[in-house]
């Protein structure tokens, strides 16, 4: 009988133009023919149904889906759902009240500018319906668990849904050269708090800022971020003394661990009053 299992920490909400758009993943194993997901979702209890609303967001209406199968496995799939939002914004997403917006003009002392580039990239995985570690935070070897799709110990590659931010802000001389400490202490450091007001502990990375004149007395700062709703983990596979991957009876590797390249958490709003 087919089994439908959402991976919870891959919902993501992304805005643009003052519309925001949303996706959730889902895992369908013991699937003998991709048209049971079909009805599965047409029945809407298994599997999100076709207008069916976003987790907490009733503005946010699934309009899509895409069935993927999950190579080398045979009989499991990928079901990624597409949202979009219909209605107005002022109730959509905390934060997102026109009243909020920066009321400077661009070049004046104050502006903020937030970008977002909204991509994917592919990144190699042992195992699929993966348990990430508390707030990304790896100590020792903490297996990935989940289930196998590798073959012989090789990796496939899956899609990975990332968010490059970057917020533009109009400094005074004076106010920037106390905050620059503040910028090297925090490159490659995840944020302890939630970022902007949606991003969750942990998912976003600092990389870093770039300075430019903007008139006598001011500047223009630009940060650059990375969002990652996998915590910006990576998997990787035990080796045997020849560098070999181990494997278990079934000719799959037998130990997958987290590794976490960025292991500090730092509190962004030291970089600037507009991240409090």
């Amino acid at each position: 009988m087919p089994s439908y299992t959402e991976a919870l920490d891959s919902r993501s909400i992304q805005t643009s133009g003052r519309k925001a758009t949303a996706t959730r993943k889902f895992y369908a194993t013991e699937v003998t023919d991709p048209g049971f997901i079909v009805l599965a979702i047409s029945a809407g209890t298994s599997l999100p149904k076709l207008g069916s609303t976003f987790p907490t967001l009733g503005a946010l209406f699934c309009m899509d889906y895409a069935i993927t199968p999950i190579s080398g496995s045979g009989d499991s799939y990928e079901v990624v759902f597409q949202y979009e939002q219909s209605g107005g914004i002022t109730t959509l997403l905390a934060g997102d009240d026109p009243g909020d917006e920066n009321k400077k003009l661009s070049g004046e002392l104050g502006f903020v500018e937030q970008t977002a580039d909204i991509r994917s990239e592919f990144a190699p995985a042992f195992r699929l319906g993966v348990s990430y570690p508390i707030l990304g935070l790896v100590t020792g070897d903490i297996e990935v668990r989940g289930y196998s799709v590798d073959a012989a110990g090789s990796p496939i590659s899956i899609q990975r849904n990332i968010t490059e931010l970057t917020v533009s802000e109009i400094h005074n001389r004076s106010s920037l050269e106390i905050k620059q400490d503040s910028m090297r202490a925090m490159r490659f450091r995840r944020n302890n708090g939630v970022f902007l007001k949606r991003y969750p502990v942990g998912t976003v990375l600092y990389r870093g800022a770039t300075v430019r004149r903007n008139s006598e007395s001011s500047l223009i700062v630009t940060h650059s971020f990375v969002q990652d709703s996998d915590y910006h983990l990576q998997q990787k596979v035990a080796l045997d003394q020849d560098g070999e991957p181990i494997l278990n009876e079934a000719q799959k590797a037998a130990f997958v661990y987290w590794v976490q390249p960025f292991n500090s958490l730092g509190n962004f709003s030291s970089l600037s009053d507009n991240f409090r």
